[in-house]
Parts: C-alpha cells; structure tokens; sequence
C-alpha cells in the first residue's frame, strides 16, 4: 500500500514532469486534481474544502491530507475488532436509496420535498473549476475531462510514475 507522502512525492515529480515538457499546471488545477484522487475515507476533508470560495493553496491541502491521514490511522488503531461496535457499509446512511442509489422510496411526493431540503446548498454552490451552479468542482465534469486529458498525455509520454500504472 502507497503512503500519502509518497504519493504527494510522486504527484509533485509528476507536475515537474510536466512543467519540464512545457505544459505548467496551475496550482489550483493541482490542488483539484489531488483533491478528486483521494480515496473515499477522505471524503469529509474533500467536502470540508470544497465548501470553500476559493480553492486553498496547495501546500495548504497536503498539510492537511496528511493529517487526516494521521487521524484515520490513530481512528483505526483504537477501532474495536472487526464486527464487534460498528457495521459500516459506504460510510453514509441514506435509507431512502438502495446500494446502487436508487430511491427505495415510493412515495414521490414525501421523496420530493426531502430532495430539495437536501439539494439547496448544492443549488446555491457556484464549481470552482467551471463557475457553473449546482455542483461542487470535486464532481464538475470539465475538471475530470481536464484531468483525464492530462493522464492520457502522461501515459502516451511515459510520463507517469512506475507506482499509478497497471502492470
């Protein structure tokens, strides 16, 4: 298993990679990019910076991946033994919707005044990345067509690290 810092190591020789072949990544592009590759355990620090107006600096972020990561380990180290004090399925509860998200919930009318409750922050949400409302830049769909062009251009190049590609 890869460490965060190894990885935030590798990310970086990525960039410079990057930025020796001419093609310079903004540091909020990076930041976005770190933000979306985070695996799901990190999804309460991704929200919590994406709530945002502004995409913090990057150094800002690593700063605090890596604590995170130091909590979730501590966390783990305490947890009880496996099936003892908890049962976590994805890590939220939603008891409206199946494991494949969709509604279980029949009734429209009652499922339809929960969404909006649930929704309005997200409504009012402007994405960072594109400027567009109704979704945070974490999810925006320009950033992952964005990041999925810079992958293509690192792995036709060579350019990614031994440690990301599929043997």
């Amino acid at each position: 298993m890869i460490t965060l810092t190894t990885y935030l190591t590798e990310l970086k020789v990525v960039v410079d990679k990057l930025a020796a072949v001419g093609v310079e990544m903004e540091e909020e592009v990076v930041t976005l990019d770190l933000l979306a590759s985070l695996p799901t355990a990190f999804k309460t620090l991704v929200t919590a910076i994406s709530a945002q107006q502004e995409v913090p600096a990057l150094s800002f972020v690593e700063d605090k991946v890596l604590e995170e990561e130091e909590r979730i380990k501590e966390h783990e180290d305490r947890a009880a033994p496996a099936g003892q004090a908890f049962t976590v399925g994805n890590g939220f509860r939603n008891n409206n919707k199946s494991s494949n998200g969709n509604n279980n919930n029949n009734n429209n009318n009652n499922n339809s005044s929960n969404n909006n409750s649930n929704n309005s922050n997200t409504s009012i949400r402007k994405c960072d990345w594109c400027g567009i409302n109704n979704h945070w830049s974490v999810d925006c769909r320009r950033r992952l067509q964005h990041q999925n062009l810079i992958e293509t251009y690192l792995q036709h190049n060579n350019l990614l690290p031994k440690w990301t590609q599929t043997p």
